[in-house]
C-alpha cells in the first residue's frame, strides 16, 4: 500500500511540476519517494518473514527478528532523546516565566 501511495504521489507531483533531481538532498526531502522507499522495507521484512515461517529457515527468522530488535532500539533511542529535548524546553520556559514575573 504504501509503495502504490508513493508512486500516485510521485506521478501526481511530477504531472503538475516537473523538477529535474539534481542532488541526494532533492531525493531525501521528497516524501513521495521516501514513501515509497519504506514501503519497499516493509514489503520486504515482512516477505522474508512469511518465506522464513513457510520454509522454518532459521536464518530468514534470525534476520527478521534481528530488524525487528534494531527497529525497536531505533525507536527506543529516539524516543529518550525526545524526552530529554522535551524536558529542556520546559526548564528553559520555566526560566523565562519566572525572569518575566520577576520584572
Amino acid at each position: 500500500m504504501f509503495i502504490a501511495v508513493g508512486l500516485w504521489a510521485y506521478i501526481e507531483k511530477n504531472r503538475f511540476h516537473h523538477t529535474e533531481v539534481e542532488s541526494i538532498y532533492d531525493v531525501i526531502f521528497d516524501v513521495s519517494i521516501v514513501i515509497i522507499v519504506v514501503g519497499c522495507i516493509v514489503f520486504l521484512v515482512a516477505f522474508t518473514g512469511c518465506v522464513g515461517a513457510l520454509r522454518e529457515n532459521i536464518c530468514l527468522l534470525k534476520f527478521v527478528s534481528g530488524f525487528c530488535f534494531f527497529w525497536m532500539l531505533t525507536q527506543a533511542l529516539f524516543t529518550q532523546d525526545a524526552k530529554k529535548k522535551k524536558k529542556k524546553k520546559k526548564k528553559n520556559g520555566k526560566n523565562i516565566k519566572v525572569l518575566w514575573i520577576f520584572f
